[in-house]
């Protein structure tokens, strides 16, 4: 069968988009899925070929909708140059389109931008509304601005925010944590009229984050106590803080109760912390047990923390299986050929001639 070659079918693709392109308008909802899929997929063509029509068809300036999804698109493409050049266009400027400009600098951690998006917002006279508080109290929590971030917070409580959106109580409480202030997280935290497992999961990612571990476990037990059900996201935080600290059983009972307890099916990250225990508790062959056991394939992180602890604890024949598989993935890899010299070193053994290990 004949098939049309790749950049053929590229152009019929095009043609049909730009046909689609002269049937929209302002109030056509496809149109703003396009500029959404755009921003979804970085599409950066399509998304400039968009552009294009909305200022042949003076667009800009008739659908605030239409201007905010645009500057997004550019903002989620890292194009945050051409996003605040849509905006500085603008004639009228919304409450819609600050909050792609806020959102988008946020989104690419230019959080000290965000924030002063968020005062030239209100000093133009326009009040922020929950969409705007979102990223900006992330843009908080990220550069560590609690009076900030405590100024939001009453500007939030003020028009009674707080008891329509459940998420932004979440961000507060993150935000609080990561700025050290604890005591304000918990009280943002029983503030909240619905806690959900995000809350709990924001919670205990503050205590841990100060250092406040057994704090931590006790506000998970209390959690499940309440009947709330931990998420992949709660086991995370749970084996992060063990593999911290080194609490090898701690770890394994929360890790046995993931499948056991929760339904809830271990990814890399949990297999990875439980790799990282073992490994420093100088039982690698146990590791090697794990690694094996695993759903899907060892990557570079697992292979190099084993040959490290190989190193470590001087097991010549675990170390030359985890060296073949690190150079399998980069074999340009120095420091695993380091590693493996100084195994042979401290082993008084020679590398040269050494049969290769199969897993």
């Amino acid at each position: 069968m004949h098939r049309s070659s790749p950049c053929l079918r590229y152009d019929r693709k095009q043609r049909f988009f730009d046909a689609k392109m002269s049937q929209f308008h302002e109030e056509d909802h496809t149109f703003l899925s396009l500029l959404k899929a755009c921003a979804k997929k970085k599409d950066l063509v399509r998304g400039t070929i968009l552009h294009d029509h909305v200022m042949r068809n003076g667009l800009l300036e008739k659908s605030p909708y239409i201007a905010g999804k645009l500057i997004d698109m550019y903002a989620k493409c890292g194009m945050l140059a051409k996003a605040q050049q849509v905006f500085d266009e603008l004639s009228i400027r919304t409450v819609i389109s600050w909050n792609a400009l806020i959102a988008g600098y946020a989104l690419q951690e230019c959080n000290e931008e965000a924030l002063n998006c968020f005062m030239s917002m209100q000093l133009e006279g326009l009040f922020p509304d929950e969409v705007t508080f979102l990223p900006s109290l992330k843009a908080c929590g990220s550069i560590v601005a609690p009076m900030k971030g405590q100024k939001m917070h009453l500007e939030i409580v003020k028009v009674g925010l707080l008891e329509k959106n459940n998420v932004l109580g979440n961000v507060l409480i993150d935000m609080y944590a990561k700025c050290g202030l604890v005591a304000e997280a918990q009280e943002s935290f029983d503030a909240l009229q619905v806690k959900d497992v995000v809350s709990w999961n924001a919670l205990i990612s503050g205590y841990a984050q100060l250092g406040n571990d057994e704090v931590a476990f006790c506000t998970f037990t209390k959690m499940v106590g309440e009947g709330k059900e931990p998420n992949l996201a709660t086991f995370t935080i749970l084996l992060n803080i063990c593999s911290h600290t080194g609490q090898l059983n701690q770890a394994y009972m929360y890790f046995d109760s993931m499948t056991g307890s929760y339904s809830c099916f271990p990814t890399l990250d949990h297999y990875t912390c439980m790799v990282d225990l073992y490994c420093r508790a100088g039982q690698v062959e146990q590791t090697m047990a794990v690694i094996i056991d695993m759903p899907f394939h060892a990557d570079l992180s697992i292979w190099n923390t084993l040959l490290g602890a190989c190193q470590k604890w001087g097991n010549v024949q675990l170390g030359i299986l985890a060296f073949e598989h690190v150079i399998q993935l980069d074999e340009k890899d120095v420091v695993a050929y380091v590693s493996l010299s100084n195994i042979y070193a401290a082993s008084g053994e020679q590398g040269l001639g050494k049969e290769p290990l199969s897993c």
